[in-house]
């Protein structure tokens, strides 16, 4: 028994046990300058040219690398399912040049800057690490792989001559590379005819000058060239030499030359590049090429791939260049537009964490496809740069809270099998994939852009056929610095940086999605579907395994949505006393009118109530309360009520930001605040809108996050006294800064680290813990979020807002999103609380509101009056409590677009049924012809004559083939006239219990179907699944009925007809109406016909024709009764 335990140990050890394998798979070996050229119409022929380095069943992984390239696939052993780092068809039917392609063969770029020129330049891991040669090399890690790259140029000095002899430049360089100019790409034969032929030719300009002194033109340069110190040495020494001499020397341009040189002129050496500048007597100072050398570290685990930079492993010489950022893995898994083999894209979307989630589709409604781009910073803007990205403060623009990105792709694939003497069987099956992205470290420096249909890593850009999001992390933090007004009036500003080193690791976690097909296939039913509802539960998942995220317990939920009201406490005002102006505080809500207000919420039944007291002269060095409010006596009141009653108070302090007054309450600027590399503090500044700038002042100064514990310990001495059991530290959630004080300098990941440490001790000493934003660091830590994202920012690119962080979050964290009333359209935001499965939150003082407008900090609240708000609290707090007040312990399970129309219930019935019915008889003709099929195959099989079987195999295929197109062209025709703005979202409790609500959001009313009938949801209003009272939608009868397509003088002669005809029976006379019937009838019988319009009856005997054709078109609805149908549109002649 003892053995049979080991042998089952043992065996369990060997299902984790990584297998590596270094051997090459059957494949041709292709060059490196052939990469992007060669093309591969399948993931498995890419797969065979690939080695595999790594293999795990017990993690079900699998890992096959390309040495040259860096390039490698993931498998996924359980459904074959194949992921690349890089595109696998690059070279198929594409229209990107060679420049293009081997950017987006690259795993790594990197942009740096040159300290001397200041000029900025891209590297990418294929053009100048895999075409170099010998600059990839890999080395086998316990669970994975580590990838090491050297990226630039190896060589100390670049293989191009700064001064050459005129006759050797023509025999060793010019002459070689034009006899290889047939063997050259594109890209390299324009770079030669630019810089070389050009150059030789006129010496203009390009890149080689030529210096002939013997020339009589030149007579008057001869003396400059000839000056020892100033011109050629080399001349002076032999006035017969000629030379050529570098004269372009940016460092792009230089290295696409000593491409050249080194790829078609072989002998020309180092020891040849020594002997010309010798002979020409050049003795300058070259300087050493761009190197980058790092590593990446592949590893599998049980949640799938991480891919990371370790800090350390990056090298390069500092003193000549900066390295700005580093790009990891910009084209994995991409998705693309194009037709490669079988496989025909037909869909899918990039996902960014923009606001509440942002979803980017590759086509627009036209089914054109879309370009541009779209991205941010995560967790938003670092204050401590003087110079601030406008885009990164604007109030209208959300913020990436979630350090998450993603994308899916839609495809078909087109199977065909042959059979022996018969028509092949061509099968069509849709596919789709996906995966999501977690940034696990280094995200405070990350930055995410969306990429459609455009290059990222190729100097100057271009268009491409991928769709992908790329993850780029700054490794350099350097800022403008303002120096103030120069001698001549005018502003001046300097360039510099700071080094703060960071250690750590820059690394992406990737949580793959699965094809249902493959999962269907593979028999497994625990998957990720293909979707951002798939990506949130993946996330979901993720967090709560690693245990950065706990199910809310029955301690921190009520039977009630908690309702969130910030309440101001005070505001200072000048009254004047004897003539004089004296500064008094005057109370906006004291401690008792916080009372006041919870018993009237009471009386509505509303008990679930959290306060967040702001503006209450709250500072993190002292704590004290306001005599104007209550003072300790009136808090003490407030807080015994608010236990009685079930209130949470959540006292608020800025631990990230302070005022200049805060000096005077023993806050040290000098000990605690942060600096900006030109030493100043800084502070938290916003947009101005009327100028479209970042304002150059705030009111706030940003705090050093390494001064957090110090002043926390302090503040909690005092604080913890009252035992308030509840505190809100709202900046902690959002702010997020560096502090570059030269003595101690602190980067934005160690920030992060003290936030969290901060949060953490917060969380233990008071349990109760709320911020603003939420920021992904601060979810760990905390119970109650306000200023949630509920929408993205809605940039014209973006297809549509989802809500992302609530089905992540719903169920594990309280959250909430921006006050109501300080919004534009109150209506709108309660949908979105709705859709999110957000609480209320309101901004509300109960007296002395008229003074907001005379205070700086205040005036643009103008609608908190307590009293005046009251009503519509009530009733937008019971109309969503109604809702998801029972829902607050489940996760958001399903979310979608619903197809709707903007049309009566009895029109959409029958546009809905259409579908169903062209659907149903699609499905039911591909089943009819799958049989017949087998009938065909099954008589041959016996050996028996298949020949009347095959005629109605023919006949069936026939048939599906006009229902798969009556079908496509309906699709077409119905989306022209679909609505969008109309969703559903469901709940599901653990316990199975779930609601679902559909959701209008716009301003008229719109016609869903459900449960095969419609119902109408009224404008900007919600319905709940259980309430809905559909209509039927059987429908009478589908019939094709001959239309006819006017040209557009047929289409004038029929309209002069069918006018003169409505004239003729007007005037009743009996001859007219006849001779005007046949010239009517004549005029339409001459014109074109077609059959794909469709008269549909509904149950009701209401009449609709549908043209599901592109074109204009004339259909007969009676006896000399015609209509006419404009493309993809419908008509009820009724109406």
């Amino acid at each position: 028994m003892k053995m049979k335990r080991i042998a089952a140990l043992f065996l369990a050890a060997l299902m984790i046990i990584p297998v590596f394998c270094v051997s090459a798979r059957a494949a041709d070996e292709v060059d490196i300058e052939n990469y992007y050229s060669k093309e591969y119409t399948s993931q498995q022929a890419k797969v065979d040219t690939m080695e595999l380095m790594y293999k795990s069943e017990g993690y079900g992984y699998a890992m096959y690398f390309d040495r040259k390239s860096g390039e490698f696939a993931l498998q996924n052993l359980k459904t074959g399912e194949y992921t690349f780092s890089n595109p696998y068809d690059v070279a198929v039917n594409t229209k990107t040049n060679e420049t293009h392609r081997q950017a987006i063969m690259s795993q790594v770029i990197v942009s740096y800057t040159d300290v001397e020129t200041k000029t900025t330049s891209v590297l990418n891991s294929f053009k100048d690490a895999a075409m170099n040669g010998n600059q990839i090399t890999f080395k086998t890690l316990t669970n994975g792989v580590r990838v090491e790259y050297a990226i630039g140029t190896v060589e100390s000095k670049r293989l191009i001559p700064r001064q050459i002899e005129k006759s050797r430049f023509e025999e060793k360089i010019y002459n070689v590379l034009e006899a290889q100019k047939p063997n050259m790409t594109k890209e390299e034969r324009d770079t030669f005819n630019a810089f070389f032929i050009n150059g030789v030719r006129d010496a203009q300009g390009n890149i080689y000058r030529l210096i002939d002194q013997t020339d009589p033109k030149n007579a008057a340069l001869v003396s400059m060239w000839r000056d020892t110190e100033t011109g050629y040495k080399c001349l002076a020494a032999n006035n017969e030499m000629v030379i050529y001499v570098l004269a372009q020397q940016d460092p792009r341009t230089m290295k696409r030359v000593e491409t050249l040189i080194r790829k078609y002129c072989p002998d020309y050496t180092y020891d040849e590049l020594e002997y010309d500048h010798e002979l020409t007597m050049y003795e300058g100072e070259e300087k050493e090429p761009a190197l980058f050398r790092l590593a990446v570290e592949y590893t599998i685990d049980k949640y799938g791939l991480s891919a990371s930079i370790p800090a350390k492993s990056i090298r390069y010489n500092e003193t000549n260049y900066a390295l700005e950022s580093i790009t990891l893995l910009p084209y994995f898994g991409c998705a693309s537009t194009k037709t490669t083999g079988n496989i025909t894209r037909t869909g899918g979307y990039l996902f960014i964490p923009d606001g509440s989630g942002t979803l980017l589709e590759y086509y627009n409604d036209d089914g054109t496809v879309k370009t541009g781009s779209q991205g941010s910073k995560v967790y938003g803007p670092d204050y401590m740069y003087e110079k601030l990205d406008e885009s990164d403060v604007n109030d209208n623009r959300e913020k990436y809270r979630l350090p998450v990105f993603g994308l899916t792709q839609y495809y078909n694939e087109t199977v065909t099998t042959n059979r022996s003497g018969r028509s092949p069987k061509v099968d069509t099956i849709a596919h789709k994939s996906g995966w999501l992205g977690v940034i696990t470290e280094g995200e405070s420096f990350a930055s995410l852009v969306a990429y459609l249909g455009s290059v990222y890593g190729s100097s100057g850009g271009g268009n491409c056929e991928y769709n992908y999001v790329a993850a780029s992390f700054s490794t350099k933090q350097s800022d403008t610095v303002d120096l103030g007004s120069s001698s001549l009036g005018s502003s001046s500003s300097l360039s510099t940086s700071i080094d703060t080193k960071y250690l750590g690791n820059y690394t992406i976690r990737y949580l793959l999605l699965t094809d249902p097909v493959a999962a269907e296939k593979s028999n497994i039913s625990d998957y990720y579907y293909p979707s951002y509802v798939g990506m949130a539960a993946a996330y979901r998942d993720y967090l709560t395994s690693t245990g950065e995220m706990d199910k809310l317990t029955s301690s921190e939920m009520e039977s009630t949505l908690p309702l969130y009201i910030n309440t101001f406490g005070y505001v200072e005002t000048y009254e004047k006393f004897l003539s004089f102006p004296i500064k008094k505080k005057k109370a906006l809500t004291t401690y008792e009118d916080i009372q006041k207000m919870c018993d009237t919420l009471g009386e509505s039944n509303i008990s679930n109530i959290r306060i967040l007291m702001t503006f209450t002269g709250n500072v993190i060095t002292k704590v004290k309360w306001p005599s104007v409010l209550g003072g300790k006596k009136g808090l003490n009141k407030l807080l015994q009520y608010a236990e009685e009653k079930g209130v949470t108070i959540y006292p608020d302090y800025d631990f990230a930001s302070v005022s200049y007054q805060d000096a005077n309450a023993g806050f040290s600027f000098k000990k605690y605040a942060a600096q900006t590399m030109s030493g100043r503090y800084t502070t938290i500044r916003d947009y101005n809108y009327i100028y479209q700038t970042v304002y150059e002042f705030g009111v706030r100064n940003v705090v050093s996050s390494g001064a957090f514990e110090t002043l926390y310990a302090k503040f909690a001495k005092k604080y913890l006294k009252y035992n308030i059991g509840a505190i809100g530290v709202s900046s902690l959630g959002s702010i997020l800064t560096s502090d570059f004080n030269e003595d101690a300098p602190i980067t934005r990941e160690d920030s992060k680290y003290y936030t969290e440490e901060l949060l953490k001790q917060i969380k233990k000493d008071n349990g109760n813990v709320l911020v603003s934003g939420g920021n992904a660091y601060s979810i760990p830590y905390v119970t109650d979020i306000v200023d949630f994202s509920l929408d993205n920012s809605g940039y014209s690119i973006s297809s549509a807002s989802v809500p992302f962080a609530g089905m992540v979050l719903h169920g594990y964290v309280n959250y909430a999103g921006t006050p109501m009333n300080m919004e534009g359209d109150v209506q709108y935001k309660l949908l979105k609380s709705l859709e999110n499965g957000a609480a209320l939150y309101f901004t509300l003082s109960y007296e002395n509101t008229d003074l907001l407008k005379d205070s700086i900090d205040l005036s643009s609240y103008y609608a908190v009056n307590f009293d005046l708000w009251l009503p519509k609290v009530i009733s937008f707090y019971k109309m969503l409590n109604d809702a998801i007040g029972s829902l607050q312990d489940a996760t958001i399970t399903s979310h979608e677009f619903e197809k709707a129309f903007r049309m009566d219930e009895s029109s959409s019935a029958i546009m809905f049924g259409t579908y169903n019915k062209l659907f149903a008889d699609c499905k039911q003709a591909r089943v009819e012809y799958e049989a017949a099929v087998a009938e065909v195959d099954r008589l041959v099989a016996d050996q028996k004559d298949p020949t009347s079987a095959t005629v109605v195999e023919a006949a069936k295929l026939a048939a599906y083939n006009t229902a798969k197109t009556a079908l496509d062209l309906y699709e077409k025709s119905m989306a022209r006239h679909l609505v969008d703005k109309v969703v559903s979202v469901t709940y599901t409790a653990d316990s199975g219990r779930s609601k679902t609500f559909f959701i209008n959001y716009n301003s008229f009313d719109v016609v869903v179907e459900f449960d095969n009938g419609v119902f109408t949801i009224p404008a900007t209003s919600f319905v709940e699944k259980a309430d809905v009272k559909e209509t039927s939608i059987p429908l009478k009868s589908i019939e094709k009925v001959t239309a006819y397509k006017p040209t557009s003088i047929g289409l004038k002669s029929f309209e002069t007809a069918e006018a003169n005809y409505n004239a003729a029976v007007a005037s009743g006379n009996e001859a007219q109406i006849k001779r005007a019937k046949e010239t009517l009838e004549n005029t339409v019988s001459a014109m074109t016909t077609q059959n794909n319009v469709l008269k549909v009856t509904g149950s009701d005997g209401k009449v609709i024709y549908i043209n599901t054709t592109t074109d204009k078109i004339i259909a007969k609805s009676g006896d000399s009764q015609y209509i006419v149908i404009a493309g993809q549109s419908y008509v009820c002649p009724e109406q």
